[in-house]
């Protein structure tokens, strides 16, 4: 059996039934892709990157196997990350700055980066 590419059951907060819409399947693709090469293009040093995700998802067809690899790429990129915070947070001491500033934030958004990851990898 064929899975359906036209629908999109979408669950609407606060209702009993789900509201059903359909969509172009190669349209939606096209656009994103599309996306992605105007991203690509005003921003080329994330080419490599797109590029090592591309090599290690072409030949992986399950959709969760895929989800995980790019967990774990999120992972370590999260983990290169936060190696360079820490280096901020020592520069930012020996120049007498609070590194918790609001403006910095930093520590509260690899907080958040963190937890978001853990949730994508299955460990």
């Amino acid at each position: 059996m064929k899975p359906l590419k036209s629908l999109k059951i979408i669950d609407e907060p606060f209702s009993d039934t789900p509201r059903i819409e359909t969509w172009n399947y190669e349209a939606v693709l096209k656009t994103a892709l599309k996306e992605r090469e105007e991203l690509l293009k005003t921003n080329p040093q994330l080419r490599g990157l797109q590029d090592e995700i591309d090599a290690r998802l072409s030949s992986v067809d399950d959709s969760q196997k895929r989800m995980q690899i790019l967990g774990t790429m999120i992972g370590n990129k999260l983990g290169e990350l936060h190696k360079k915070c820490n280096e901020l947070k020592a520069i930012c001491e020996d120049l007498d700055v609070d590194f918790n500033l609001p403006i910095l934030n930093i520590k509260q958004h690899l907080i958040n980066l963190k937890k978001m990851t853990a949730s994508m990898c299955v460990r």
